[in-house]
């Protein structure tokens, strides 16, 4: 992928080793990463990203309430968000996916299906622009 080519993935992640291990594996993209919310959208405010990739248990407010008010934000509603959790509860997958979350990965995430469900993120928002 050539440097002007790359797709931008905005990581919203507060744990500092886990956000070290994502951005060394996500060199392929444009990865910025913050560590809560007030982060975030001082962030989307430089630029809008391609992808968010979102913890859900973030302090302050949550990756679901963050990604909420993004769907209802015209400029920002349609960025994929792909949602990042140690926690496999049936009703917490539930809330991802009602609250606009695009998919939703378990921690650690296995790299070749962090990278394919990128892949597959922001090729459906391609096809739906």
């Amino acid at each position: 992928m050539s440097e002007t080519a790359k797709k931008k993935i905005l990581l919203v992640e507060d744990v500092m080793t886990n956000r070290f291990l994502l951005e060394s594996f996500l060199t392929d993209y444009d990865c910025v990463s913050v560590g809560n919310g007030d982060e975030m959208y001082v962030e989307l405010e430089k630029g809008k990203p391609d992808l968010i990739l979102m913890d859900i248990g973030l302090p302050g407010e949550n990756g679901l309430d963050l990604t909420k008010q993004l769907a209802r934000n015209p400029e920002f509603g349609d960025i994929p968000v792909i949602f990042l959790t140690s926690h496999s509860d049936k009703r917490e997958i539930i809330e991802a996916a009602k609250a606009g979350g695009h998919d939703y990965i378990l921690k650690p995430a296995d790299d070749s299906i962090l990278s394919a469900r990128i892949e597959m993120a922001l090729a459906r928002h391609k096809k739906n622009k």
